[in-house]
């Protein structure tokens, strides 16, 4: 997404300092989200945190190794999104690919089912 937003922005003519700006209010976000985890973590169920934060056991690591691997065609697929579209539905479709994830997370069995 971050690739996504930066690649927009620049075709767009937006300066290197509103791109600098804006990458450095997508880490602060990161780092807040980091700050607030573990608070949230005993205050919420389990479903809403597989949706909001992370999955559990071998779900974690199957979503990890996907995720890992799909980040590798982010940037490529991104670029032809720009490309051929527009910055705006570029991230509208990462964006709706990350509501689907979430979508899906108090859906899956595998959470649903968790002791």
């Amino acid at each position: 997404m971050i690739f996504t937003i930066t690649l927009a922005l620049r075709e767009h003519g937006t300066s290197a300092v509103v791109i600098g700006l804006v990458q450095a209010a997508i880490a602060a976000g990161g780092l807040l989200g980091a700050i607030a985890a573990p608070r949230l973590q005993g205050r919420l169920r389990l479903g809403t945190l597989a949706a909001v934060i992370s999955l559990r056991g071998r779900i974690t690591n199957t979503v990890i190794m996907v995720t890992t691997a799909l980040a590798a065609l982010a940037p490529l697929i991104a670029g032809l999104l720009v490309q051929h579209t527009s910055g705006a539905l570029a991230t509208g479709a990462f964006a709706a690919t990350m509501a689907v994830a979430a979508a899906l997370c108090p859906i899956l069995p595998g959470l649903r089912n968790v002791p």
